[in-house]
C-alpha cells in the first residue's frame, strides 16, 4: 500500500475513532504491520504539528481536534501535505 493511501485511511480512522470511541489511542490500535505503524509514528508528528493529535508516550497518543476541521482549511488555503 502507498504511504499517501497509508496516511489517508490513518486520517479517516482518527475521526471515525475520535467521533465515536474516544480519544486516547496507540499506533498498535490500528495496525499490527510494524513498517505501517513506523510511518503513523512519523506522521503522528506532523498532525502533531497540525494540532490533531498530541503524543502522550511511546506510540500512545490523544486526538484533540477532527483531522477533517484541520486538513479541509489547508486545502481550502492552497497547502498540500
Amino acid at each position: 500500500m502507498k504511504k499517501n493511501k497509508i496516511k489517508k485511511e490513518f486520517l479517516h480512522k482518527l475521526e471515525f475513532f475520535y467521533r465515536n470511541l474516544g480519544s486516547i489511542w496507540s499506533v498498535e490500535d490500528f495496525t499490527n504491520n510494524r513498517d505501517v505503524q513506523s510511518l503513523l509514528k512519523d506522521y503522528l508528528l506532523v498532525l502533531e504539528e497540525k494540532g490533531i493529535v498530541e503524543i502522550i508516550e511511546g506510540n500512545k497518543f490523544k486526538i484533540t481536534n477532527l483531522p477533517s476541521s484541520i486538513m479541509s482549511c489547508q486545502s481550502n488555503s492552497g497547502t498540500k501535505e
